[in-house]
């Protein structure tokens, strides 16, 4: 048996934490809030994914919103404005199909940077994610959200196992 000094098992422990944390596959979407389709993943994707969302539209000439609040008035969007998801293309006029209907978890806090880091569940089926808004007249819309989606690879869950391996035997 080897025997390893504390200097040496400290740097296997720093090792191993720093091949523990899983890194993640990103895709960015620009999804324009002029169209229920405003944009689409190239990627499928299942399970839970995080979502950083950034980014605001506009649409009666003045009213500004982010991926889930008016943002004049701070309020919670449920209706036409907020950011659309689903996994077939979107139709207008559905706001069942928000975002925030999909969390897991709650509705992040309002954000004046108008920037979001959220889970959303997708379902078990691998599908292209389809990112819009519900609204049905376009023509006074302008904007857009800039979406960056991430789900942890599968050699990287490989990696955090080994991590975690390494700091049993270094323990």
């Amino acid at each position: 048996m080897v025997a390893f000094s504390k200097t040496m098992k400290l740097g296997l422990m720093a090792a191993a934490f720093a091949l523990a944390a899983p890194a993640a596959a990103v895709e960015n979407v620009a999804v324009t809030f002029t169209a229920p389709n405003g944009g689409q993943s190239v990627g499928l994707y299942s399970g839970v994914v995080t979502l950083r969302v950034s980014g605001t539209g506009f649409s009666l000439g003045s009213r500004i919103n982010d991926a889930f609040y008016d943002v004049a008035n701070q309020t919670l969007n449920t209706g036409y404005y907020a950011l659309g998801f689903d996994t077939v293309p979107l139709a207008a006029f559905n706001p069942s199909r928000n975002v925030q209907n999909f969390l897991v978890g709650s509705v992040p806090a309002f954000n004046p940077a108008n920037i979001y880091t959220f889970k959303i569940n997708v379902g078990p089926t691998p599908s292209t994610l389809y990112f819009g808004v519900m609204d049905g007249q376009f023509a006074d819309n302008g904007g857009r959200f800039d979406i960056s989606i991430a789900v942890p690879e599968p050699q990287s869950w490989a990696l955090m196992i080994a991590g975690f391996g390494l700091v049993g035997a270094a323990m």
